[in-house]
C-alpha cells in the first residue's frame, strides 16, 4: 500500500542529528533508505526496494512508474524504522539520489587563484570564489562540447585543495600566494533531472542533490583507482581520500570483451555467454580451453590498453596509487578485474609495483551503522555507499562539499 503521508520537516543544521532519505536508482529497481546523520556518522534505520524498469542510458524517464516505485521503496524504509531495531517511525524531509553512471558526464578542472596579499589569512569567501571558478570552467567545457543543451551539472567533488603547491585539508586561515583545487563535476540529462524534481515534489520531500553511483561508491575508499565494469561500458576513476579527482569512461564493457574473445565465431549473445560459462567451469577439452584462454587474454589486454589510454599522460607513472578497487556490475567478466593485478597493467601505467585489487561487493565502512534487521550484502552496497557520502557531506570537515553543493545551480537549468 502506497503512503501519502506528509513528510515532516527536519532540522537543517549539519551539526545536529537529523534524518535524511536516500534513493538509489539501479539497473532494474530503486532502493530506498532512511538514515540518521550525526557527527559524520549515518545510522541506517530502514531500507526498502521496488522494481523499476527503463533506467538505462537509451531509455527515457517514465514519471508515473518511477513515482510508484520510489514511493513504495521509501514507504518500506520508513515502516522499517518503526518495526526494526530503531522502533520509532521516521519520515525524513530531504532526499539524496544516486543515478546510473551510464547516463552521466564528467568534467575535471583545476581552478587557480593568485592572492594579492599572501601574508593575510585565507578567508572562506576566497575559497568559495575558487570553487565558483571551477564550476564556471566545468560549465564552459561542457558548453564547448555542445552538451549543455541536454545535460545539467548536478554535483561536484572537491578532491584536493592546495596552498602554494602544498595539499591542505582546510585552507581557511592559512597564508599563501597561490590557491588551487582539483574538482570533478558530474552532469545528468535534463529530462532525468526534471523528472526526479517532479517526483520529489509529488513525494513531498526536498531533493538535496543528484549524484552518479560511482561518486557514492568511491566515498568509503582511500587513495586508489576505482574500476567499474558494466555490460557496455567501464569506468576508471582516480580517487583521493574517497573523492574522485578525475573520471573517465570506456565504451568497452563486459560484452565487448566477450565479443572480442569470440570474434569470428557464428554465435548469438546467449550462446557466447554459455560458452564463457562452460570455459569458467572447465567443461571444454584441453585444446579448447587453451585456445579460448589465449583469445580471452588478448581481449583483456586490448581492454586494459583502452583503459590506459583514458589516464591523462601526466598522471601515469609511480605517482598513481597501486591500490585498486573493482566491481563487476555485469557479472559476466570477473576475470577483467583480476587482470588489473597483472604485470601487463602495472607496466602499461608505469606503476611503482604490481597493483593490489580489492573487490567492493563486501566492502564495509566505519561511517555507516546498520540499525535494520537485514544482513548487509552486495545488494545493499549502493545504499550503504550513498549513506557514507551523505554522512561525510553533512558532517565535520564537509564544509567544502556543502559550499560546492550551494554553488551548483542545477535547479535553474531549463
Amino acid at each position: 500500500m502506497l503512503s501519502w503521508l506528509q513528510r515532516r520537516r527536519a532540522p537543517t543544521s549539519e551539526s545536529s542529528p537529523h534524518f535524511h532519505s536516500l534513493l538509489t536508482w539501479e539497473r532494474d529497481h530503486v532502493r530506498g533508505a532512511v538514515v540518521k546523520l550525526s557527527h559524520g556518522i549515518a545510522d541506517v534505520l530502514g531500507v526498502g526496494v521496488s522494481p523499476v524498469h527503463g533506467l538505462g542510458r537509451a531509455q527515457f524517464p517514465d514519471p508515473e512508474r518511477w513515482f510508484i516505485g520510489a514511493d513504495l521503496a521509501l514507504t518500506q524504509a520508513e515502516d522499517m524504522t518503526e518495526h526494526g531495531n530503531y522502533q520509532r517511525k521516521v519520515v525524513a524531509d530531504t532526499v539524496t539520489m544516486s543515478v546510473p553512471d551510464s547516463i552521466t558526464l564528467s568534467a575535471a578542472v583545476r581552478p587557480r587563484r593568485e592572492r594579492n596579499r599572501p601574508t593575510q589569512p585565507i578567508k572562506l569567501d576566497e575559497v568559495r570564489d575558487l570553487l565558483r571558478r571551477g564550476y564556471r570552467e566545468a560549465l564552459d567545457r561542457l558548453d564547448q562540447q555542445k552538451q549543455l543543451e541536454r545535460y545539467v551539472i548536478t554535483c561536484g567533488v572537491p578532491a584536493q585543495v592546495r596552498v602554494d603547491g602544498h595539499q591542505v585539508l582546510d585552507p581557511v586561515s592559512l597564508q599563501g600566494t597561490l590557491l588551487e583545487a582539483d574538482l570533478c563535476f558530474f552532469a545528468a540529462p535534463i529530462e532525468w533531472v526534471r523528472t526526479l524534481e517532479a517526483l520529489s515534489a509529488k513525494l513531498q520531500i526536498s531533493l538535496a542533490s543528484i549524484v552518479p553511483q560511482r561518486v557514492a561508491l568511491a566515498a568509503p575508499l582511500g587513495d586508489a583507482l576505482l574500476v567499474l565494469l558494466d555490460e557496455n561500458e567501464a569506468y576508471l576513476d582516480r580517487l583521493h581520500q574517497g573523492r574522485i579527482v578525475w573520471s573517465a569512461r570506456s565504451d568497452e564493457g563486459a560484452m565487448g570483451i566477450i565479443d572480442a574473445t569470440l570474434e569470428g565465431l557464428p554465435l548469438q549473445r546467449e550462446e557466447r555467454l554459455q560458452l564463457m560459462h562452460e570455459y569458467r567451469a572447465g567443461r571444454l577439452d584441453r585444446e579448447g580451453l587453451d585456445r579460448l584462454a589465449r583469445r580471452y587474454w588478448r581481449a583483456l589486454q586490448a581492454w586494459l590498453d583502452g583503459l590506459c589510454e583514458l589516464v591523462p599522460p601526466e598522471e601515469r607513472g609511480p605517482g598513481l596509487p597501486d591500490q585498486h578497487y573493482g566491481l563487476d556490475l555485469s557479472h559476466k567478466a570477473s576475470e577483467a578485474l583480476l587482470a588489473l593485478e597483472t604485470p601487463y597493467w602495472e607496466q602499461a601505467l608505469g606503476l611503482a609495483r604490481c597493483p593490489r585489487l580489492a573487490t567492493l561487493e563486501n566492502y564495509r565502512n566505519d561511517r555507516v551503522m546498520n540499525w535494520t534487521r537485514q544482513t548487509y550484502g552486495p545488494a545493499l552496497l549502493p545504499s550503504w555507499s550513498l549513506a557514507h557520502y551523505v554522512a561525510r557531506q553533512y558532517g565535520p570537515g564537509g564544509e567544502l562539499d556543502r559550499a560546492l553543493l550551494d554553488i551548483i545551480d542545477w535547479r535553474s537549468a531549463s
